[in-house]
């Protein structure tokens, strides 16, 4: 059971973002719920999903993936300028890092779609802090890379 507060797209799919007691603030892909039913019980008050507060929180989501809010800061080539903006906003403080780069802090649901997106660059994007994160993302390369070291073996 949930209290419906909003809705979101990211990546083509539309996303429900609700705050239900068992989950706390969650998100339900649309064409993939079932069983819906409005009941007569008034909705959780949730003052993270009301307002401007829904549109930051859903902005800080990857495919709706949720995790640990944290502040990231990130290196990213030139080349990527747009791919950031689009992500985050025009708003986001873009700092250049010599002629090819540019330092960026966002905050950000950690998760592994998240730790994806960024590894997605190659060596054009790098988590330069937390090293917290930027462990996570090393552990989970190396990770996909024993797979295929498994493989030949």
């Amino acid at each position: 059971q949930a209290s419906p507060y909003g809705l979101c797209q990211d990546n083509e799919n539309c996303y429900l973002l609700a705050h239900s007691l068992r989950h706390g603030v969650t998100s339900y892909r649309v064409d993939r719920m079932s069983n819906i039913r409005l009941t007569e019980e008034s909705r959780t008050p949730c003052p993270e999903l009301t307002g401007k507060a829904l549109a930051e929180h859903a902005s800080r989501l990857f495919q709706m993936f949720s995790g640990e809010e944290t502040a990231v800061k990130l290196r990213f080539d030139q080349s990527l300028i747009n791919v950031v903006v689009d992500r985050f906003g025009k708003d986001i403080l873009l700092i250049p890092d010599g002629d090819d780069h540019f330092i960026f802090t966002v905050n950000v649901a950690v998760s592994p779609m998240f730790l994806s997106w960024v590894i997605g660059f190659g060596s054009k994007a790098k988590i330069l802090h937390p090293q917290s994160v930027a462990d996570a993302c090393v552990q989970m390369c190396q990770e996909a890379m024993q797979q295929y070291l498994d493989q030949t073996e």
